[in-house]
């Protein structure tokens, strides 16, 4: 069985929507109708494998590295949480000004090179989502 940490990038205004309404962020991750005109799901949402990238911070950890910013990024007791429930929990959310905190720590503090090609490089998509000034949604699916 997959687990799948999702995210997607949204504007100040859908995530104002997905805190009102479920049945935005519903359209969101399942595609189903109702999406915001400003959101395109082919390039403002990810996948990223959720037990890879534990494994992966277990390993930094092990090696002595604070991985406090990916966990923090990961919803780890961060970020607020919605309403809205993906298949293993409630999705959470990072204001605009937190995603920039996060693509910032997780670059300097903790070494994820956003240019790094792979695809659980987590910062790639928050310096991404920082660049174009939005806020994010997450979740396990």
């Amino acid at each position: 069985m997959s687990m799948w940490l999702e995210y997607a990038k949204v504007s100040e205004a859908t995530l104002e929507a997905v805190r009102k309404d479920d049945a935005v962020a519903q359209a969101l991750f399942f595609g189903e109708e109702g999406k915001p005109a400003d959101f395109d799901a082919g390039k403002d949402v990810i996948g990223l494998d959720y037990r890879t990238l534990s494994a992966m911070l277990e390993g930094m950890e092990e090696a002595g590295i604070d991985c406090s910013w990916t966990r923090r990024a990961i919803g780890e007791e961060y970020g607020d949480a919605l309403s809205f429930e993906l298949t293993y929990g409630p999705a959470f959310f990072f204001t605009v000004e937190e995603v920039a905190e996060l693509a910032a720590g997780l670059s300097a503090e903790e070494g994820w090179d956003p240019d790094d090609d792979f695809e659980e490089n987590i910062a790639r998509f928050f310096v991404q989502a920082a660049k174009e000034k939005k806020a994010v949604i997450g979740g396990v699916n």
